[in-house]
């Protein structure tokens, strides 16, 4: 019997391995994204975190300022489906009164393990104090300055003085109306690279401009927009041709039509001059039920908006704080369910971004606790009214990987203009 027994060891050996071979053990991976933050946190603080389809958190990291950090989820079964991202960010604004805070917080889907998210500042405006006084003026009966914030409107009560904080590339101007003429006037002012500008000006030898183009929009509806000939894209360089900037808080104006305003003088000899070739128009509008946006660039100023080929419908299902629904109709790239929430000193929004089907639904996730100790309205899922679905379609892009790789980059401020962006929205 003794001589039998190391066969009897060899063969139950093989039959274990034979065993485990056929039962191998769950493979576990880890899903980590990185992010690659240039802000500081006094610029911006952020948080990031994974959860699952049923919205549990299972992993959470604040973000470093001005650094890289890892959100690493390090159970992530190779049969279940990769998690969902979610980032947000705020910052804190003094308003000269006390402090706004603006709380942006966005969920992804579909996102690639190894990603790098960039965090960085878009913005790349030139900003000038432009001061202006008009000596011969009897009345400043208008007056706009694309793109600048008004300090100190002229009127006969301060010798009329205005002021105004200009956002630009080099290149600014404005337009007046003085003392009751029917016709604008405007002044170009080329190549600005200082902090201040100071100019006397003698409103009665401006040129005159008469060039006006208006462009009907699909509703009324507090709009908001951007004009902008392009004069050099790649570096970045363009003039304005809308509105004023808003202070926040006040009065929003219902409107159905754009009215263009361009800086060329009226000859009824010489062809028009401009220093710019092309045009890059960005308009966003909301009404109680639906929405539109655009952001796009065109050869000339369209006579028309361009109209969206797909649609949205309440899908009937429960639509709240945390839950939406919706069916789609038609091609496009991605799809966003929003949600806001405005209160007297904050502004919070929350858009998750899904790939298009014709039936969507989404759960918010849980709000991890240390986040939501700070903003218990996020995690309570408190908002203004129901969630939005919004789709997306991108002439130039091909899917909502693509959406997402620039979403992700951060880098270009005017990629949806040069993607050919093009949204709809309802309310459900």
């Amino acid at each position: 019997m003794l001589t039998h027994f190391p066969k009897l060891i060899f063969f139950a050996l093989l039959l274990f391995i034979s065993c485990e071979k056929e039962n191998p053990a769950p493979q576990t991976k880890s899903f980590e994204i990185l992010f690659d933050n240039e802000l500081n946190e006094l610029q911006i603080k952020a948080a990031a975190w994974f959860s699952d389809a049923d919205g549990k958190v299972l992993a959470f990291r604040w973000l470093n300022g001005d650094d890289t950090t890892r959100l690493v989820f390090n159970k992530l079964d190779e049969n279940l489906p990769t998690p969902n991202l979610t980032l947000a960010k705020y910052f804190v604004q003094s308003n000269g009164v006390g402090n706004d805070t603006t709380v942006t917080v966005n969920t992804f889907t579909a996102v690639k393990n190894g990603s790098t998210f960039h965090i960085r500042n878009q913005e790349f405006r030139q900003t000038t104090q432009l001061k202006l006084t008009f000596p011969d003026a009897q009345s400043v009966d208008t007056i706009i300055v694309p793109d600048g914030l008004t300090y100190s409107r002229p009127g006969w009560w301060n010798n009329y003085y205005g002021e105004y904080r200009c956002f630009h590339t080099g290149n600014l101007w404005f337009r007046l109306k003085v003392n009751g003429d029917d016709h604008w006037r405007y002044l170009f002012f080329k190549e600005i690279n200082q902090a201040e500008v100071v100019v006397q000006v003698p409103t009665q030898i401006l040129p005159i401009e008469a060039h006006e183009t208006p462009i009907p929009l699909p509703f009324d509806a507090p709009w908001k927009y951007r004009i902008e000939g392009l004069i050099d894209v790649a570096n970045r360089k363009f003039l304005p041709l809308g509105d004023l900037e808003r202070a926040p808080g006040g009065a929003q104006k219902v409107f159905d039509t754009l009215l263009v305003f361009e800086p060329i003088p009226f000859d009824p000899v010489a062809p028009p001059s401009v220093a710019y070739s092309q045009y890059r128009l960005a308009v966003a509008g909301q009404n109680a039920g639906e929405g539109y946006f655009l952001d796009d660039i065109f050869q000339k100023l369209p006579t028309k908006l361009p109209v969206a080929t797909f649609d949205i419908n309440p899908a009937g299902a429960v639509s709240d704080g945390q839950n939406a629904s919706a069916n789609c109709f038609g091609d496009f790239d991605a799809f966003v369910f929003s949600r806001k929430k405005s209160n007297p000193n904050s502004t919070l929004t929350w858009e998750t971004w899904q790939a298009p089907q014709t039936s969507l639904s989404f759960k918010l996730p849980e709000v991890p606790d240390d986040f939501g100790k700070i903003f218990p309205d996020l995690k309570n899922y408190n908002f203004d009214g129901k969630p939005r679905g919004r789709a997306e379609g991108y002439r130039n892009l091909a899917s909502f990987d693509e959406v997402l790789t620039q979403l992700f980059d951060e880098n270009n401020p005017f990629w949806k203009a040069q993607a050919g962006f093009l949204g709809r929205d309802e309310a459900l």
